[in-house]
């Protein structure tokens, strides 16, 4: 998830630049392109932070079940915890800064004023967009390895618990592969 991550944050980046430029160009590109792609800025941000949060999720789901089934330390239920905590202060300072932008645009493009307050809040947006980007990145990657090392754990308590089963069934004498079975032969029928 976190190269997955970097292109998506670079791809909004990129987006949003191109947003700011047609602002600052908007006599000559024209307003409603402007406008149109302001508005896909801001879905393109939220869907991001969407996806973020529902991985934040998952590894939190994840992480707290094999903690619990295979008896880890909970240090690791902590860390991920810490991780969604921080996660969620980026997605909200993203969020109100792109919000703030957007909502000083259309009041500005409604009323035909305040254009300095939103050239000021656009101004501020890229450094700290890209700011917020890099943590939520740092903390996808913690969470990565967090996942990633008590899955290891896991599969080791796993294996040394349940006995390895083999892919083959010999019951009969023949060793075959349990996919060469039909599937009468699964639900036990047996046929004349």
């Amino acid at each position: 998830m976190a190269r997955t991550f970097f292109y998506l944050a670079t791809a909004n980046v990129l987006i949003l630049s191109g947003t700011a430029l047609t602002g600052l160009f908007h006599a000559t590109i024209g307003g409603p392109r402007h406008v149109a792609l302001a508005v896909f800025t801001l879905l393109t941000s939220c869907l991001i932070q969407v996806l973020v949060m529902t991985y934040c999720s998952v590894i939190g789901k994840v992480v707290s079940q094999a903690v619990h089934l295979a008896g880890l330390d909970p240090a690791a239920i902590s860390a991920v915890a810490f991780g969604k905590r921080s996660v969620t202060y980026c997605v909200f300072v993203l969020l109100a800064a792109v919000v703030l932008v957007t909502a000083t645009g259309a009041a500005h493009w409604r009323s035909g004023g305040g254009g300095a307050l939103h050239l000021l809040c656009a101004g501020v947006l890229l450094p700290v967009h890209v700011a917020v980007l890099v943590r939520e990145q740092h903390v996808i990657a913690g969470l990565a390895r967090c996942c990633e090392t008590t899955l290891a754990a896991y599969g080791e308590w796993r294996n040394s618990v349940m006995p390895a089963r083999s892919p083959c069934d010999a019951s009969d004498g023949i060793a075959k592969p349990r996919s060469a079975r039909g599937p009468s032969q699964r639900m036990g029928v047996v046929a004349d």
